[in-house]
């Protein structure tokens, strides 16, 4: 009897999990477009968890790539849209675990990925201080 109730719900929580992919899927791409039609985003991809076997839990999220980002944009940024977690990280400060990924695994969302872009490391490693009129280093 108790393998029963563990075969129906681990069978709910699979049907659960393909729902909330689907989801996850439609945020990705609506976050997308609007990058590259408001931001002037040249491309945006997706890697981590979404793109995995394994089921979705509580820490996870929708993890974005972006490329070809205009100097007025933020390198990176978090947000939650429609109770969904996502990361959005430019290609250029991209961590070397992420680059992997990004040469691996990437779906192209919007734009076209040829790696045109690398990380660029020495500048994502910069550390500076801050004086209390000064941010320079924020918005690099």
């Amino acid at each position: 009897a108790s393998r029963v109730r563990v075969l129906r719900r681990l069978g709910r929580e699979q049907q659960g999990d393909e729902q909330r992919r689907e989801h996850w899927w439609t945020v990705a791409r609506q976050v997308a477009e609007q990058l590259q039609r408001e931001d002037g985003i040249g491309g945006v991809g997706v890697i981590g968890e979404l793109l995995q076997a394994s089921p979705l839990h509580y820490w996870s999220e929708v993890q974005l790539i972006l490329w070809d980002v205009p100097e007025s944009v933020s390198g990176y940024r978090m947000c939650e849209v429609h109770g969904v977690s996502v990361r959005m990280t430019a290609v250029r400060w991209a961590t070397p675990g992420e680059w992997a990924l990004i040469q691996q695994r990437m779906t192209v969302l919007v734009g076209e990925w040829k790696g045109q872009e690398s990380p660029q490391l020495e500048r994502r490693l910069q550390f500076c201080w801050l004086e209390a009129e000064s941010t320079d280093c924020l918005d690099q």
